[in-house]
């Protein structure tokens, strides 16, 4: 299966908020932290668009 440009967008986006992260949790060292940090940066990153989810349901 080829990846769309919207797949390789979504990609850059989640893994750039998972690598921001890690770096404050490493700094803090915390798990919690952690899973805070990348949930607020990937909630974010839904919420204005930046991650946009498939539309139609059978992909």
């Amino acid at each position: 299966m080829p990846h769309t440009s919207r797949d390789k967008l979504n990609s850059f986006h989640l893994f750039t908020g998972i690598g921001i992260a890690a770096v404050f949790a490493a700094i803090g060292g915390s798990w919690f932290l952690f899973i805070f940090i990348a949930a607020a940066f990937i909630g974010t990153s839904l919420a204005t668009g930046g991650i946009r989810l498939p539309k139609d349901k059978d992909r």
